[in-house]
């Protein structure tokens, strides 16, 4: 796991309040970052802090950097990214795709494969992930 998916899942986990406790949550996960890193991370990632938490913010992928898709059918997408990105990609799609279209995602530094639940299926996931990331024809 990447510190980015790490960041996020420890931030979709519970509930954290500081910095200081995502400092410490991370380390104890093998991840040791300063808190200038740590905060341009959480920039990169769209994380904010939302009623006294960080949150990840605005998934309706409005914040979120451009991405490409390539498709690989019959159960395969591939969305291209800037460096350091596809940690928040995947994780919005994660969060937002119904779990009857996709079976998971993985996600590099900047590749996310996502894997569709069914062939049949194809489509219309790919028809979602294009309408949710806002990503043309």
């Amino acid at each position: 796991m990447t510190p980015d998916q790490k960041i996020l899942s420890v931030i979709s986990g519970q509930d954290v309040t500081s910095q200081s406790q995502l400092e410490r949550l991370l380390a104890a996960r093998g991840i040791h970052l300063t808190q200038s890193t740590l905060s341009r991370r959480l920039k990169a990632l769209s994380i904010e802090k939302q009623q006294g938490a960080y949150r990840v913010v605005n998934q309706s992928g409005e914040s979120l950097p451009s991405a490409s898709i390539i498709t690989a059918p019959p159960n395969l997408v591939i969305l291209r990214t800037s460096a350091g990105f596809a940690a928040a990609l995947a994780y919005v799609v994660d969060q937002q795709i119904s779990k009857d279209l996709i079976a998971g995602t993985v996600a590099g530094e900047d590749t996310v494969m996502i894997a569709i639940a069914s062939p049949h299926l194809f489509q219309r996931a790919v028809k979602e992930i294009k309408t949710l990331l806002k990503l043309r024809d």
